[in-house]
C-alpha cells in the first residue's frame, strides 16, 4: 500500500496523483507501510541517540566561555568588595596604632627630707615614663659612693620618694649627688648638692637644694665619671653575687659571666675554690659598696670596694666577720666590662663571730 508523501493519503498501485492534495508521487517516491515503519525507527533511534548523546557530551568551548564568564561576572565584584574593606580595615588599624612619640623621661628633686638623719628622704619628679618606676630603676650616689639599700615609694602622679641611709654620717659637710633613673635603654639624671647642718638630727630638717648643682639631662648614660660608670658598677654587683654562688656551691663556673677568661683571675679563682672545699670553709657577703672609680685608659678602670664577709671555718670550727678593701682591675672586652684581676686585698678587721 502506498502513500501520498505530501499529505499521507492512501494512493493507488498506478496513481501518479494523490487524489486528495493533488500532490505528483512516482512509484519510487512513495512509501509503503514497512518503508514508513522503519524510517519512524530510524528516526527514534536518532533522536534518542541525540538525547543520550547531548546528556554526556562534553560541552563546547563557546558554552564553556561563556559559563566562565557568567562566573566571573559574579566572582570579581565580591573579590572586588573584599579588598577594599580590607583596605579600608589597615587604613583605620594603622591610623589608631601610630606609634607613640619616644619621648624621654625626666627627673627632678624636689627637695630633701633629713629629719631622720643619717636616713635621708628625696621626693623626686618623674615625668614622661609610661610605666610606674621601681627602685630597680635608680642608682644614687653620694660623692664617690653608690648607696646601697634604696628604698622607693610613690606619693602621687609622677612624684616619688627615694629613702636610703647615708654611709657617711658626718655633718656639716656638703654633699654632692648623682641620682640617675633608668627605663627602656634610656637614662635621665639629675645633679644636686645639700649640706647637712650640725642639728639635723631629730630637728625635722630639710636640705635646701643647691640651685647651680641641680640640673636635668636627657643623656642615655651616667656621666658623672664618664659614659661607663653605670656598666662598671652592675659587672661589680654581678660579679659579688657570682662569687657568694661560687663559694657556695664549689664551683668557678657562676664566675665565667663576670670574669675576663682572657686573664689568670679564674686559675686564681679554681685555687681558691679548691682551698675552701679543703679547708670546708663557707661565706656570705654581709656589706659590700663601692668607694672608687679611676680610670687607668680607654678600656681599663680600677675599682675600689669595702667587703665584710661572715666566714666560717669549717675544719677549724670557728666564725668570723672580716672586713676588706680591695682594688679590682675592670677591662673592657667583647663582652662588655669584666673583672680582669685584682690589684691588691688588704684585711682591715676581724671579729668572731658568737
Amino acid at each position: 500500500m502506498r502513500y501520498c508523501k505530501k499529505c499521507g493519503a492512501i494512493l493507488k498501485d498506478d496513481a501518479r496523483f494523490c487524489t486528495s492534495c493533488g500532490m505528483q508521487n512516482n512509484s519510487d517516491e512513495a512509501c509503503n507501510d514497512e518503508t514508513t515503519r522503519d524510517i519512524d525507527k530510524e528516526n527514534e533511534v536518532k533522536v534518542e541517540s541525540n538525547i543520550i548523546q547531548s546528556k554526556y557530551e562534553i560541552p563546547s568551548k563557546s558554552n564553556t566561555k561563556k559559563s566562565s564568564n557568567k562566573v566571573l561576572r559574579v566572582v570579581i565584584p565580591i573579590i572586588l568588595i573584599v579588598v577594599v574593606v580590607m583596605a579600608v580595615g589597615i587604613i583605620y588599624w594603622k591610623s589608631n596604632n601610630k606609634p607613640k612619640p619616644n619621648t624621654v623621661g625626666t627627673i627632678k628633686v624636689e627637695k630633701i627630707d633629713l629629719s631622720s638623719y643619717p636616713e635621708i628622704k628625696v621626693t623626686i619628679l618623674a615625668e614622661n615614663y609610661k610605666d610606674k618606676l621601681t627602685v630597680n630603676n635608680f642608682t644614687l650616689k653620694e660623692d664617690d659612693v653608690f648607696q646601697k639599700g634604696l628604698k622607693l615609694a610613690s606619693i602621687g602622679e609622677d612624684k616619688y620618694n627615694i629613702i636610703y641611709t647615708s654611709s657617711n654620717n658626718k655633718t656639716s659637710i656638703k654633699k654632692n649627688i648623682n641620682l640617675a633613673c633608668l627605663q627602656d635603654g634610656k637614662e635621665a639624671m639629675t645633679e644636686y648638692s645639700y649640706t647637712v647642718p650640725e642639728n639635723s638630727k631629730g630637728n625635722d630638717a630639710i636640705a635646701s637644694l643647691d640651685n647651680n648643682t641641680n640640673q636635668s639631662s636627657n643623656s642615655n648614660v651616667v656621666s658623672t665619671y664618664d659614659d661607663n660608670e653605670l656598666a662598671i658598677k652592675e659587672l661589680m654587683d654581678k660579679y659579688e653575687e657570682n662569687f657568694i654562688e661560687a663559694v657556695r656551691y664549689k664551683d668557678t663556673y657562676y664566675l665565667r659571666n663576670s670574669i675576663d677568661l682572657s686573664g689568670n683571675l679564674m686559675n686564681e679563682f679554681t685555687n681558691t675554690i679548691k682551698k675552701y672545699t679543703d679547708q670546708q670553709i663557707s661565706e656570705e657577703l654581709i656589706e659590700y659598696k663601692i668607694e672608687t672609680v679611676n680610670k687607668i685608659s680607654e678600656d681599663q678602670y680600677e675599682i675600689t670596694t669595702y667587703e665584710k664577709f661572715y666566714i666560717e671555718y669549717g675544719k677549724e670550727n670557728k666564725r668570723t666577720y672580716n672586713d676588706y678593701r680591695t682594688i679590682y682591675v675592670v677591662k673592657r672586652t667583647n663582652g662588655g666590662f669584666k673583672v680582669n684581676s685584682i690589684k691588691s686585698l688588704v684585711k682591715l678587721g676581724s671579729k668572731a663571730a658568737s
